[in-house]
């Protein structure tokens, strides 16, 4: 048995796992899997990693055991991904915790692959700020903490088992967290003032209202507007013109600003950038006008995720929102790595 002590960070999205070591050694991965049954047949095609059988036992004494399918073999099947969805916290969600492991899968198939046996003495653990802030985060660590995690690979030399035990947990809020990552030169700007932290994933956007890095009078929410909204908005500007579009073609325009490599559509792209932004925007209000009365509290707006990725040629969401708020400053930090490196600096700890 070779065995190895780890301290790893984790964000779960919506769109991929994301995993930072000591190291600061970022792996991403895909956030779904496939649910199977230990007796449907199993592809011969199926690559022998992909297959795992997830025994894991949580503090509370609960037990989830699931065969699934993950990465690239999950195109074999005809059958629904399982992924996170917005319609209950993470927390409370089984997937959460098997996504976790599919986590661990993913970090020690790239960078420990043979090991068997993993002490977890410190995990970090990113969650909305409306969980992180809350009830929700006490007991999300009771459960996690000392879990046991077994990956058995059925398919692979003889049925190879790794287990997992889980020690210290950490909770960091999103959004927060990427401040972390920010630059000396950014946070001076951003300084101790009042500042809203916009950050937007996949399929939902975490805001909190922040003073010099604390939350400020419990100003935090989740809400369901995000990158697949702009997606949807794309989508239906096409549907009144007579087109149908595929995934595959909105990413490209939202990217490019084109459709089909040489049809420039950033006009189209721009008019639901702009109705995308001022979602987000009525959002901000009702999230500071519950905590202070007014968005005049505002002093910055930091916004991160892809999405505020701007395609060349295109109009930059934060000049829509500058737009919509002239004395607010904007700041825009979109790589979609910041919060999983602001986590990854409390390994160091």
């Amino acid at each position: 048995m070779t065995t190895r002590n780890l301290k790893l960070a984790f964000d779960i999205g919506g769109s991929s796992l994301r995993i930072i070591d000591e190291e600061k050694y970022i792996t991403k991965f895909p956030s779904q899997y496939i649910e199977m049954d230990k007796k449907e047949y199993i592809v011969d095609k199926t690559k022998d990693d992909d297959l795992i059988d997830l025994r894991m036992r949580l503090s509370d004494g609960t037990v989830i055991r699931k065969r699934i399918i993950v990465d690239k073999s999950m195109m074999q099947y005809a059958k629904s991904k399982v992924e996170l969805l917005n319609n209950k916290p993470k927390t409370k969600s089984e997937e959460l915790f098997v996504l976790l492991a599919v986590s661990m899968h993913a970090y020690l198939k790239e960078n420990c692959s043979n090991v068997t046996n993993i002490i977890l003495n410190k995990a970090v653990v990113l969650l909305p700020p409306s969980e992180a802030y809350s009830e929700a985060l006490q007991e999300f660590k009771r459960k996690f903490a000392d879990a046991e995690i077994e990956l058995k690979y059925p398919k692979k030399e003889s049925g190879k088992k790794i287990t997992i035990e889980v020690k210290e947990i950490v909770v960091v809020p999103e959004g927060i967290t990427a401040m972390w990552a920010m630059d000396d030169k950014s946070l001076e700007e951003i300084g101790p003032r009042y500042s809203l932290l916009v950050d937007t994933g996949k399929r939902s956007t975490d805001m909190a209202l922040v003073v010099d890095g604390d939350l400020y009078n419990g100003a935090t929410s989740t809400y369901d507007i995000a990158g697949l909204t702009l997606e949807a908005l794309i989508g239906l500007e096409f549907s009144r013109k007579g087109k149908d579009l595929s995934t595959v073609d909105i990413i490209e325009i939202i990217t490019t600003g084109k459709y089909h490599k040489d049809t420039d559509v950033t006009d189209i792209l721009n008019k639901c950038k702009e109705n995308f932004m001022k979602m987000l925007h009525d959002r901000m209000s009702q999230l500071c006008n519950a905590a202070a009365g007014s968005t005049k509290i505002i002093d910055n707006i930091v916004l991160f995720g892809r999405v505020f990725n701007d395609a060349p040629g295109s109009k930059k969401m934060s000049k829509i929102l500058q737009e919509l708020m002239p004395d607010v400053k904007i700041f825009s930090q979109d790589d979609g790595l910041m919060n999983i490196r602001g986590a990854g600096s409390l390994l160091d700890e």
